[in-house]
């Protein structure tokens, strides 16, 4: 896509402005209903902490999407990376990290309505992060880098940065960790953008992994060290394959623009 078919054209500086102003309106609805990280999912308050701000989020970032007409390039790769078969690579593990957390949970512990709730809020979670950080901002960066490596390298530091706030909501030094663990599993999820060709795969796998994750740790039925087995395969995993992909790249001439 030329710029010439964007209204806005796509510029790093764009894509951060439309990244804080995400944030800060997640951040103002925990400040405001003065919530945090380790009660966001209790029932009383998934509605206020995370349905209310997400679907403003989403609807904001639809319109901006729309009038700056960035939408089709941040939905659909031109050309997908053409090593489809490697999509089973880090599909496995996210997979397994999503099994193993609902065979550990203690599914009668949380009601129907706390489940239906939950459902839809990971939904949005994936919908946002994944428009934002695999979507919008890679329309940004493309804007400016002619190499794909700094376009996979800045949404994926932003993606683990956006974590970062949780220092400010209940877990103090511990979200430094998420930012890193963000930033593994964000390179993931833009291996499964470039190998699809399609921002739909990883906002649906990101929205089952959160669901999956959250269910187990609000009512987990027993220890499931199998979990922790495949998060890591799934981290490393995905930091090689990233390697490999822009290695291939490299060598075949190919930039993979969207």
């Amino acid at each position: 896509m030329t710029e010439t078919e964007f209204r806005i054209p796509p510029r790093p500086w764009v894509g951060v402005l439309v990244f804080v102003a995400y944030c800060a309106l997640v951040m103002g609805a925990w400040l405001l209903f003065e919530i945090d990280y380790k009660t966001v999912a209790l029932e009383a308050n998934i509605p206020k902490g995370i349905i209310l701000p997400l679907s403003l989020g989403a609807l904001g970032m639809a319109v901006f999407a729309h009038y700056a007409g960035w939408w089709r390039a941040a939905f659909y790769e031109v050309q997908r990376l053409p090593y489809l078969g490697v999509l089973c690579l880090p599909l496995l593990p996210m997979a397994g990290v999503i099994i193993s957390s609902m065979a550990a949970t203690q599914w009668a512990a949380l009601g129907a309505r706390h489940l239906a709730l939950m459902a839809v809020a990971m939904l949005l979670v994936g919908f946002c992060e994944e428009l934002l950080t695999r979507g919008l901002l890679v329309v940004a960066l493309r804007g400016r880098f002619r190499r794909e490596l700094w376009v996979w390298l800045g949404s994926s530091v932003l993606f683990g940065l956006m974590h970062a706030t949780n220092a400010f909501f209940g877990i103090g030094a511990i979200a430094l960790v998420q930012v890193l663990l963000a930033f593994c599993v964000g390179s993931g999820f833009y291996l499964l953008r470039r190998l699809s060709g399609s921002l739909l795969l990883p906002m649906l796998v990101h929205a089952a992994w959160d669901f999956s994750v959250f269910a187990y740790e609000a009512a987990p039925a027993h220890a499931a060290p199998e979990r922790v087995l495949f998060i890591v395969a799934c981290y490393v995993m995905s930091l090689l394959l990233v390697g490999w992909v822009f290695r291939r790249e490299e060598r075949l001439g190919h930039r993979g623009v969207a």
